[in-house]
């Protein structure tokens, strides 16, 4: 609704998901640290 603040949120990652990668980003429009989630790199096996 118009008006609302929000001051704080939340996430909550409640799976195991090894090939995923989860870290903090500044995000360059509010400043604020942001969860990013993205594909880990394989590695070749020798």
């Amino acid at each position: 609704m118009y008006g609302n603040v929000i001051r704080t949120t939340a996430e909550l990652l409640l799976v195991q998901a090894p090939e995923w990668e989860l870290l903090r980003e500044r995000d360059a429009a509010t400043g604020f640290l942001e969860l990013v989630a993205s594909r880990r790199q394989v590695k070749d096996k020798p």
